[in-house]
């Protein structure tokens, strides 16, 4: 009787972990719009904030003093950026996955520009004189 419980058991757990891995996707696709939502406020207001920056630096290096409403626009803008910001979570775990990623796509791509540079170093030597047609396999 025992066994037929834990084997029960086990069942449960598994059909749990597909209703965890179907709750957590719809909980994905959910959150999906938001999160577009938040990044594109961010991107806007990084590009207000940038031209306000730059407004404020050219002014400053002409040794003149800025406005107060410059400077309130300024400080608005980065209040409102750091607000967005502040509600971006980003997982750990997964950001040094993606840059394993990234270093394993950068690894492969160089040796395959390393093979590319070594063909391109050999074949004008076996086919002098004669660019653009095939080179035979007998030669």
């Amino acid at each position: 009787m025992p066994e037929s419980e834990g084997e029960e058991g086990e069942a449960e757990g598994e059909g749990e972990g597909e209703e965890a891995g179907i709750s957590l996707a719809a909980m994905e696709a959910a959150l999906m719009p938001q999160v577009l939502e938040t990044f594109e406020a961010i991107a806007a207001t990084h590009t207000k904030l940038e031209k306000a920056q730059k407004e404020r630096l050219a002014i400053l290096s002409k040794g003149e003093t800025i406005t107060p409403a410059g400077e309130k626009k300024y400080d608005k803008l980065k209040g409102e950026m750091v607000r967005l910001m502040e509600g971006v979570h980003l997982n750990n775990t997964r950001i040094e996955q993606l840059v394993e990623q990234m270093n394993g796509l950068n690894k492969r791509l160089m040796m395959l520009e390393g093979r590319l540079l070594r063909l391109a170093d050999i074949l004008p030597r076996q086919a002098p004189g004669l660019p653009g047609q095939p080179i035979s396999a007998t030669s």
